[in-house]
């Protein structure tokens, strides 16, 4: 099935015309009247559809059957700033398609500069990876925040990878969790020692070889999905 993401769609709608972007990738995929789409909106909804008119200007679909997906736990991820825009590209597709619902770019003692996320490209990579994924949430991919200002967010919990945790992962019956990932240097003494201040906090230790960031990201949310 190939997805297209049009978050204008309501769901009630009983036909539907593809935005400009979205038509371009129609194009691309050689699809045809009477073919079957799915639109995803990026709030849950996902609606079955028949094209109906394919013009070289503009494709119109026909809605067939629409579903409403709950969400009802809310996985966070916040991870240093790497240098690397590639790695840090491929981990943005990879937490969208894990069903992440918020990523923060983490400014941290040993993380590469702020200037190094481009927030626009991110959007594209997510956008990407949500159509792949057929995932029907879009993720929110905020600015760059420090611990401090990710601390004064509202969480039920705080998982924070480091080398001085526990190596059995904390219990999880959270609905509102935010997972922290170092840079590649690691979270300073001074930020581990803000963090475990903060009773949401616990730490864990990832029994195996030292990860590159975007791994460990990828290895802790799979555990708390």
């Amino acid at each position: 099935m190939n997805y297209f993401f049009e978050p204008t769609f309501v769901g009630n709608e009983t036909e539907f015309q593809l935005s400009d972007s979205e038509f371009a990738h129609a194009k691309v995929l050689r699809l045809a009247i009477g073919d079957s789409i799915s639109i995803l909106n990026g709030k849950g909804t996902i609606a079955n559809c028949v094209i109906s008119e394919f013009t070289k200007k503009q494709l119109s679909v026909v809605v067939q059957k629409v579903e409403t997906k709950e969400n009802s736990k809310k996985l966070s991820l916040a991870v240093g700033i790497l240098d690397n825009k590639d790695r840090f590209e491929f981990l943005i597709e990879k937490a969208t398609e894990l069903g992440v619902k918020d990523f923060y770019p983490l400014k941290t003692a040993y993380s590469a500069k702020e200037s190094r996320v481009n927030h626009q490209r991110l959007e594209v990579k997510m956008i990407s990876a949500l159509k792949q994924s057929g995932n029907p949430f879009a993720m929110n991919i905020h600015p760059p925040r420090t611990i401090e200002e990710l601390l004064s967010l509202e969480f039920d919990s705080i998982i924070v990878a480091d080398i001085s945790g526990t190596i059995n992962p904390p219990q999880n019956n959270s609905t509102n969790q935010l997972i922290i990932i170092g840079p590649e240097g690691g979270l300073s003494i001074s930020e581990l020692h803000q963090l475990q201040l903060d009773t949401r906090v616990q730490l864990l230790q990832l029994p195996t070889n030292r990860l590159r960031a975007e791994t460990a990201a990828i290895a802790v949310v799979s555990r708390y999905l």
